[in-house]
């Protein structure tokens, strides 16, 4: 198979760069892109950094990358267009040296994971997505350079969960590598990498492991014992990573246009045991790929099982998973040149995996586009729109009381000021997730910190909240209702506004 042309491909990045910027424009940032991005900027050291991030249950890379962006600027569009920058370079990677053909290719980098959930919301995946098709690409090359695969094996495991997995089921591969390889191992940076890959691994390991007041910890269920339910759900997400199309309805984000059609745990064993054998018999022409497909899957499956079942952003690292193998295991017939049938399996039965292959690259891109037009044509949040309300009313001055306290995060990034959080009681911009925010919050608590604020500034005072106050409070000498947005892709970020009134002391 021969390399996408170079002018074809410089086409197709700057169409995906031009559907970024306009998308990405349009797009509001929810909560937990500005969770990172305001942790990351009201750290005033690496010390501070690595604390504050104890309880985000995140590993480190992401936060050190907006840390060191944030000494240079205190604007959120930074981090996303560093993000579309991060998609992009992944995007060239995919043009330029996936052994996938030239419409494959156009379809993967516009398909719903690589042109919507990690190009256009800004999350540590998209560092890890970079990371893994780095290591593909050098893995395959002609010249085996150990060191190059730890260095992206590092960066993956501390991206995300996920990419530890990632990390851990390509580290096995490097590991086989070198001890089934005579000239590996006599190189000594054969084993410094897998020192840098082991190091990784257990710094994301650090970076993961439970805090005593996280209530992260103290709300997760760990489950080990089988239930059949649990199960079938976690089947049932091997197919759909592999067929991400959104539900067509306002809400779409996070849903699977499948998914409220019933399946039987038996349907849903039997589907994910042939999308595995599927890929397996077409990656097993190379026995790393094969490895690395296996150890992938069944590290994420079992991930989804014990720990969390996630949503769609973490589920389609079981897609990315699928990718990479496929890379990996062609990428010697790419230096060779084949067709695109040859490359996957001679005769009809790689023609059909061909086929099969672009048939699920048509689903993703239909998915991504489709993605991407709803958050350009609808407010994906309405963080954006209730802080540029307090700017344009000239409140912005005025002291701010808000619950619930993670969807505060986002009016405040866009506000770039601290709110006073009712839930936690503390002034803050981002969610410290420990167990003093599990208080019990009421109407009445919200109006007294109110008031408190109002009488200590001596001034009117804003209360920020998703849900109405009761009508009857309401009065133009003591309470008064401002605005209340319309609704949001993201259910939980829409707002409501009010005004309490300082009466004197």
């Amino acid at each position: 198979m021969t390399r996408f042309p170079q002018r074809p491909a410089l086409i197709f990045l700057g169409l995906f760069i031009l559907l970024s910027l306009v998308t990405l424009l349009r797009h509001e940032m929810w909560r937990d892109e500005l969770q990172a991005w305001l942790l990351a900027r009201e750290q005033t050291s690496f010390g501070d950094l690595f604390q504050a991030a104890r309880y985000e249950k995140h590993p480190m890379a992401w936060f050190i990358v907006l840390f060191l962006l944030s000494r240079w600027t205190s604007s959120p569009l930074a981090m996303q267009l560093l993000h579309v920058g991060l998609a992009t370079l992944s995007a060239w990677l995919v043009l330029r040296f996936a052994p996938f053909s030239g419409l494959q290719k156009v379809l993967l980098i516009f398909s719903y994971y690589l042109f919507y959930e990690y190009n256009i919301i800004s999350r540590n995946y998209a560092l890890g997505v970079l990371a893994l098709f780095l290591f593909c690409h050098s893995y395959v090359s002609p010249k085996k350079r150990p060191l190059a695969w730890a260095v992206c094996l590092f960066v993956l495991a501390n991206s995300n969960v996920y990419g530890l997995i990632l990390a851990t089921a390509a580290g096995a591969v490097v590991a086989i590598d070198v001890l089934g390889d005579e000239a590996l191992r006599k190189g000594w940076t054969s084993f410094l990498a897998l020192i840098i890959i082991g190091l990784g691994g257990i710094l994301s390991l650090l970076s993961l492991r439970p805090v005593p007041d996280s209530s992260y910890d103290q709300v997760s269920r760990v489950h080990t014992a089988f239930h059949p339910d649990l199960a079938n759900k976690v089947l049932r997400i091997l197919p759909e990573s592999y067929l991400e199309m959104p539900r067509p309805t306002f809400h779409f984000w996070n849903t699977h246009l499948l998914e409220k059609i019933p399946t039987p745990f038996v349907a849903s064993a039997v589907l994910a045991v042939l999308c595995v054998l599927l890929a397996t018999v077409v990656v097993s022409k190379k026995r790393s790929a094969a490895i690395f497909f296996f150890l992938g899957t069944v590290g994420i499956l079992s991930w989804l099982y014990i720990g969390s079942i996630g949503f769609v952003r973490h589920r389609g690292h079981l897609f990315m998973t699928l990718i990479a193998a496929l890379w990996m295991a062609l990428g010697s017939y790419h230096r060779l040149k084949s067709s695109p049938p040859q490359a996957i399996g001679r005769g009809s039965g790689g023609k059909i995996s061909f086929s099969i292959l672009t048939l699920i690259l048509v689903v993703q891109a239909a998915g991504g586009i489709f993605a991407a037009g709803m958050d350009i044509v609808y407010p994906f949040s309405q963080a954006r729109a209730i802080a540029r309300f307090i700017r344009q009313k000239g409140y912005a001055d005025l002291p701010i009381v808000g619950e619930m306290d993670y969807l505060m995060t986002p009016v405040s990034g866009y506000l770039n000021r601290k709110i006073y959080f009712v839930r936690g009681e503390r002034m803050g911009s981002y969610v410290k997730w420990d167990m003093r925010r599990f208080q019990d919050v009421s109407p009445r608590m919200i109006l007294e910190r109110a008031g408190q604020f109002a009488r200590n500034k001596r001034k009117d005072c804003l209360i920020l909240l998703n849900f109405h106050l009761d009508p009857t409070l309401e009065r133009p000498d003591y309470l008064v209702k401002l605005a209340a947005t319309d609704r949001a892709i993201v259910r939980g970020e829409v707002y409501r506004l009010y005004l309490l009134k300082f009466t004197g002391p």
